[in-house]
């Protein structure tokens, strides 16, 4: 769907996507938060208020005027929408739990991104015509900051029952069956503060069947699926772009689309435009006397 859809056809397109079941753990923070349970309703009041930028006056006539909205919220398609007088009294109690109901925003939009479907990112007048305004880079209904990509991690990890990685920090990738393994001459330094030594090639993505660091990923759309991969080579690191979307970049220069270089040396590495890494080359191990 083009930016420039009308909101009922993306929410018409949310309805189906949105499971609120997988958003379990991240309604549970708020709801802990707050010390009381939640509707979901109020969840999805406060959804559409942030995707279309809408004031208190044009929620409630989007709401109660506009039958993809009543969709949305699970209302009778006539008469009075009672999620919107409850959202009005719940509000100022929303607050209390700003940062988790954020991060519960942040899960839902990457689900819906994840199957296909971005969340607006443009802003909505409510009016009849011109339904949706021209893209605007300055309203974004998600902002991921590299700090806070470990713990958004660290919650799908624990929503999903995955044991922590080793002690210490380290994340190494296990190796596949049949892989061929070296002596490590370089490392990867995720911004979470874990280290992967580099023995084998190391595969950078988001598609869990691809990557084994998928789940510490996951949650930085501008890191492709199949995003990029760092092999040991007998003089330094190769570095491939695999067709990523949003581009590998070496320091501050960007890696041709499908291209591969060699690396001989420290450098700073970039995948798509969030997440930063480091490369490390160790030093040699000494040999060992006859």
């Amino acid at each position: 769907m083009s930016e420039a859809a009308a909101p009922d056809e993306f929410l018409d397109r949310a309805m189906p996507l949105l499971e609120w079941s997988a958003m379990a753990p991240w309604v549970a923070a708020v709801e802990s938060r707050l010390g009381m349970p939640v509707s979901i309703a109020l969840f999805k009041m406060t959804l559409l208020e942030r995707w279309f930028q809408l004031s208190g006056a044009e929620l409630d006539d989007a709401c109660h005027g506009r039958a993809a909205f009543r969709r949305f919220l699970g209302a009778p398609l006539h008469g009075p929408v009672a999620e919107v007088w409850m959202f009005r009294q719940f509000k100022p109690k929303l607050a209390a739990a700003d940062h988790e109901v954020g991060r519960l925003i942040t899960a839902v939009e990457l689900l819906l991104a994840d199957r296909g479907l971005s969340p607006p990112t443009c802003a909505w007048t409510g009016s009849e015509t011109a339904s949706v305004n021209a893209p605007n880079e300055g309203i974004r209904t998600t902002v991921f900051e590299p700090g806070r990509l470990s713990a958004m991690a660290a919650d799908a990890e624990t929503a999903a029952g995955i044991v922590a990685p080793a002690q210490g920090g380290e994340l190494a990738a296990p190796a596949a069956a049949g892989a061929q393994t070296a002596v490590a001459s370089a490392m990867l330094i995720w911004p979470w503060g874990a280290g992967t030594p580099i023995d084998r090639v190391l595969k950078v993505g988001r598609d869990p069947e691809f990557s084994p660091f998928a789940r510490q990923l996951w949650a930085d759309p501008r890191i492709s699926r199949q995003h990029a991969e760092l092999e040991p080579a007998a003089d330094g690191i190769v570095l491939r772009d695999l067709g990523s979307s949003n581009g590998t970049y070496i320091g501050d220069k960007p890696l041709a689309y499908c291209d591969s270089v060699l690396l001989r040396g420290d450098v700073q590495l970039q995948f798509g435009t969030n997440l930063a890494v480091k490369l490390v080359f160790l030093p040699p191990k000494p040999v060992a006397p006859c």
